[in-house]
Formats: structure tokens, C-alpha cells, sequence
């Protein structure tokens, strides 16, 4: 048998050369070089800046967005309100106390007290014919319909008691004091006076602040509804205006007035309109003024305004008001409706 076949039956394996080479590692670590203080720094700072600008542009973003959505502002003018609904509202139902109160006994206090809202020291917006007597109070504003800038005109329901009696020749102690804070109602319980029962009418009252105060613009007037604008005067001063069509229709106009004042308006008012007259408050005494503006060639002439000054009978023989409207009368199967009846805002020639 060969010796190398008994070798390896016997277990005995032959000796390996102890030259051959150690297997390779499959991986090996390799050291990395810590890194300078310097470069942790850069690389600190510019985290710093992207985090900034990420959060500026997240801001820019929102605000473009915020101005998307909201309005414009808008820079302050003459127009804009300084005055609130809320502070107009409680000067208008003082000035309708002081308004709706007087005694032909004792006009000065009367005067004093409306001084304070007129326009200018000189002159005192007075529509009362100065007589009767009456006494208001418990005043409301009910709206306020906004013109341009601080003018508006407040509608405000007043409680007023009427008085009958008044003996001629009788006279009350003025009640105005050094300080000017009279109010226009009449003394209570005076000689010769009886009350009457109370009603509530509606008062329409333009107003202004001017230089700083709140004023009555020209003469409040009696209505049955607030109305739904604060309108100027139809004719302007020195304009002639429509003399052939306000000759025309002044008579139209008194018989339209009239159902306003007793609030019968089925057959007064235009179709298409919803205010409200006056509930037999007070009685047409007279129109003294009824002007329309001239249509110009080829424009619509089924509705026309005008300026209309108007007398008014108070109930319980109170005394008499003359008030200023602006009137819109709408044309409707050849005749003439009410389409508007509303306090004008600024006083015109006449």
C-alpha cells in the first residue's frame, strides 16, 4: 500500500506550509479627524440664517394672503364718521325733548334751549308758529340714516303731551339759568293749562358735527317712517325750477299730504312702496312752498322730485309745525302717487 494512503488511514495528515497567506477582513474602521471648532461654528451660523429666512418667508406669505382677504384701509377724510350711531342716537332724543316742548306762555327758554344745536349763535332753527303748548319726553331714536361724513338724519319717537286752556294775556317765569342748560318744557301745573292725553309722534331730524358740535341743520320734520336716505335739497339755490309743473301739481301735492297726515295712503301712496304716514298726529295746514327741479330733455318724467314746505295742525290744539321735505311723486296710470315723503338735510331758498 503506498505510504500516502496509510497516512491517511491512520489519521495522520501531512503538514501544511506555513507560508501561505491569513485570510483578508471583510471591512476595516478608518479613523475620521475631529473637526475644528471654526467649522462647527459656520456651519451653526448658516443654520441660523436659513432658519430665519424660512421664518420671514412664512410671515411674508401670511401677510400677502391677509391682504389678500381683507379690505383695502382707507385713509381718513371728510367723509369718513367721527361720530357714532351710538352717540348721535342720544343726542338726537335730547334735541327732540327740547324740540317738541314749548309754551306761548314763555318763549324765551324756549329759544335758549334750542341755541345750543343751531348752526351758528345768530341763528335758531325754529319751526314751532309760537303757539299752544306741550311738553314732551321719553325720546327714542329709532334710526339713523347716514349722509356724508358726520351728517345724518335721526328719527326719533317722542311722547308729547298736548295742553288746551290758556287764559289770554297769561305768562310764565322764563326757567332758563346762568348756565345754560333750560330745557324747552313747560313748567308743570301752570294757571290756566289743562292736559291732554299723551301720543307719541315720530320726528325726523337732520343733523351735523361742525367745528366740533353736533347742530340741527334746518327745521326737523314730522314723519311716519325713517326714511331711507339723508337727501339734499331738490333745487338748488338760484335755480329757477320747474315753475308750469310744480303750478300743476301743488294741488295733487296738498291732497297727497293730506291722506299722509291721517295714514289712509291704500289709494296716496305709489305701488311698490311701504311708509308709513303720519296717524292723525297732526293735520295738513298748508304747503306755502312746492318747487320741482326742470327735466332735462328726453329724460324719464314719470317720477319727480321736489322741495315742499309744509305747515302742520297738531293734535289737541298744541300749536302748529312747519316742517321741509323732499318729495317723490311717481306717475302710475295718469296720475300722480307718493313714492317718498323725506326730511331734506340742508335748508334752500325759497
Amino acid at each position: 500500500m503506498p505510504a500516502a494512503q496509510i497516512a491517511s488511514l491512520s489519521g495522520t495528515l501531512p503538514p501544511t506550509s506555513t507560508s501561505a497567506a491569513a485570510p483578508a477582513a471583510a471591512w476595516e474602521v478608518v479613523p475620521v479627524p475631529r473637526e475644528s471648532g471654526w467649522v462647527r461654528l459656520r456651519r451653526a451660523a448658516l443654520l441660523l440664517v436659513i432658519g430665519v429666512l424660512t421664518v420671514t418667508g412664512g410671515f411674508t406669505v401670511a401677510d400677502r394672503i391677509l391682504a389678500f382677504v381683507r379690505p383695502p384701509a382707507t385713509s381718513a377724510s371728510s367723509s369718513t364718521p367721527t361720530v357714532s350711531d351710538t352717540a348721535m342716537s342720544g343726542w338726537a332724543a335730547v334735541v327732540a325733548t327740547d324740540y317738541l316742548s314749548w309754551d306761548s306762555a314763555d318763549k324765551t327758554t324756549r329759544q335758549t334751549a334750542l341755541a345750543r344745536y343751531a348752526p351758528s349763535t345768530t341763528t335758531v332753527i325754529d319751526g314751532w308758529d309760537g303757539t299752544g303748548r306741550q311738553s314732551a319726553d321719553a325720546a327714542q331714536t329709532i334710526a339713523i340714516t347716514r349722509g356724508a361724513g358726520d351728517s345724518a338724519v335721526a328719527t326719533v319717537r317722542v311722547r308729547v303731551t298736548p295742553y288746551a286752556g290758556a287764559p289770554a294775556g297769561s305768562s310764565t317765569s322764563s326757567s332758563a339759568d346762568a348756565d345754560g342748560n333750560a330745557a324747552s318744557q313747560p313748567m308743570p301745573g301752570a294757571t290756566g293749562w289743562t292736559a291732554l292725553p299723551g301720543r307719541w309722534v315720530t320726528l325726523a331730524m337732520p343733523l351735523a358735527q361742525r367745528a366740533g358740535r353736533m347742530v340741527v341743520t334746518t327745521t326737523p320734520a314730522l314723519v311716519g317712517s325713517p326714511p331711507t336716505v339723508a337727501p339734499a335739497a331738490a333745487v338748488a339755490d338760484g335755480d329757477a325750477g320747474d315753475d308750469g309743473f310744480a303750478a300743476a301739481t301743488k294741488d295733487t301735492v296738498s291732497t297727497l299730504l293730506r291722506a299722509y297726515a291721517t295714514g289712509q295712503l291704500d289709494y296716496a301712496r305709489a305701488a311698490g312702496t311701504t311708509f308709513a304716514g303720519l296717524a292723525s298726529t297732526a293735520a295738513l295746514d298748508s304747503v306755502q312752498t312746492w318747487r320741482a327741479p326742470t327735466v332735462a330733455p328726453g329724460a324719464q318724467a314719470t317720477t319727480r322730485t321736489g322741495d315742499a314746505t309744509v305747515t302742520w295742525a297738531l293734535s289737541g290744539g298744541a300749536g302748529k309745525l312747519t316742517c321741509s321735505y323732499l318729495i317723490t311723486l311717481q306717475q302710475q296710470d295718469q296720475r300722480w302717487f307718493l313714492a317718498a315723503v323725506s326730511p331734506e338735510t340742508e335748508g334752500v331758498s325759497r
